[in-house]
């Protein structure tokens, strides 16, 4: 090997471990930012809450003058009490019921009126509480998962669904995702590869949930049936994984 071949090689090898490594950087930006925005919706998941308190509070003052402006007759000024009332409710989202996980509350608070807006029909079962769970890890599982049905379903023309099923207990969570599809998942994409413009920043979300479903020692699985695309997920409690 001569010196010119020797240098070709060793730049070679520099140039792709320096992208090796600027791709790895760029992954964990992006996780990061993920479990940033998780977190943040957390804390808003919280904000929300403390506001409906406070909603329910002054709510019993507003329907007993409501009440009494009824029975007095007065419709005009009830209706505008009405109206005020309504104006109120229509700045929170559809809450969904307490999941026992913060991850997930906050996902199905983020998605629900994303679906709602978009026309998509969106449902959901919580069996068990999946508290042992990482709130984080959760709410990074789901949201890619939701996120990549969200984009599967923009495609559909028509009844477009997302269903969620999570089944939990102290040593296993198994999570189901179905979603409507326009064409056949698995035999124009079958890595699963993101579809999305500006593909640096995207791509990462497959990934993502085969790093956590490893992290709990989980197995993720998915297939296509009637029109509908499936994801299976199996988590398992490490703590008693390992007894």
């Amino acid at each position: 090997m001569d010196i010119n071949e020797y240098i070709i090689n060793r730049l070679s090898a520099i140039l792709a471990k320096a992208d090796q490594y600027r791709k790895e950087q760029m992954r964990m930006k992006l996780r990061l930012e993920e479990e940033k925005k998780i977190r943040e919706d957390i804390m808003e998941l919280y904000r929300i809450g403390r506001e409906i308190n406070h909603l329910c509070h002054d709510m019993r003052g507003k329907l007993e003058t409501l009440y009494w402006l009824l029975k007095k007759g007065n419709y005009t000024e009830a209706e505008k009490n009405l109206e005020q009332i309504y104006e109120e409710l229509k700045k929170y989202p559809a809450l969904p019921e307490e999941t026992g996980n913060e991850g997930l509350n906050a996902a199905l608070i983020n998605y629900i009126p994303k679906c709602t807006a978009k026309g998509i029909r969106f449902s959901y079962v919580i069996l068990g509480k999946p508290d042992w769970m990482d709130s984080v890890d959760m709410g990074n599982l789901v949201y890619n998962l939701f996120s990549n049905c969200l984009d599967a379903c923009i495609k559909t023309n028509a009844q477009a669904f997302i269903e969620i099923v999570v089944r939990s207990d102290c040593r296993n969570i198994e999570i189901r995702v179905e979603n409507s599809i326009a064409e056949s998942v698995l035999k124009t994409n079958p890595a699963l590869n993101s579809q999305k413009e500006q593909k640096h920043r995207h791509g990462f979300g497959m990934k993502t949930i085969y790093r956590i479903t490893k992290k709990y020692y989980g197995i993720y699985d998915c297939w296509e049936e009637n029109g509908r695309f499936i994801q299976e997920i199996s988590l398992w409690n490490e703590k008693r994984y390992k007894q």
